[in-house]
Order: structure tokens, then sequence, then C-alpha cells
């Protein structure tokens, strides 16, 4: 999917809106809904973090944690803890926990990127 002519469709307080792929850092799972952390703004959406996975660029995009899924470009290094557990650091600094189970497909996704 080429993510420059893709744009996500989202329902939120009542309205339809648009949002280019580029525009998302991260997003996290709220119950039955997502908190999508954009450049300029936070939506609250109602739909699930898998159908919403499904819906973005699987080449742009990464489970770090059940709850997490990030825009690999926001990722800016991660800090490896105990266990296999790591800290996620973002461009802009905000911090996000990545489970050991998530490490391969996280490191796999980033070496994608990283070889282009």
């Amino acid at each position: 999917m080429d993510s420059s002519h893709y744009r996500l469709m989202v329902k939120t307080n009542g309205r339809i809106v648009f949002l280019c792929p580029d525009d998302i850092h991260w997003i996290e799972a709220q119950g039955d809904y997502v908190q999508i952390h954009g450049r300029e703004r936070k939506l609250l959406v109602r739909k699930t973090l898998g159908s919403l996975e499904k819906e973005l660029p699987s080449d742009r995009f990464v489970r770090i944690h059940r709850s997490t899924l990030v825009a690999i470009d926001s990722i800016k290094e991660i800090l490896p803890h105990a266990y296999g557990d790591s800290t996620v650091i973002l461009l802009d600094g905000v911090r996000l926990a990545m489970t050991r189970s998530r490490r391969k497909e996280v490191f796999r996704s980033l070496q994608k990127i990283a070889s282009l």
C-alpha cells in the first residue's frame, strides 16, 4: 500500500476525519477506543487497535506492546532493560514500553527501513 496517497478515515466526536499515515506518531489502546497521537493533535476513536492496525501500512507501523502501535519513522532509539523488555523513545521524547514478545518483530521492521 502506497501511504503517500493513502488516508485513514476515522470517526471521532461525530465527525469523519481523514489522516495521512505520515502524520501519526503512535497509537494506544484504551478499551474499545484508541488514542491516535499525531503531529498536531490527539484523536480518540471508537475502534480496536487490531482493526486499526489492519488499515495502516504494515511497512510503516509496528506493534511494540499489546496496547501500542508506533510509526517506525517516529522511533529515535530503543533502551533495553532486564528480561528482554525495552523502552522505545520517539523523536518527540515520548517513552513507550516494548515487551520482549514484540522485540523480534520490531527489530525486523527497523532493519528493513535501515537497509533502504
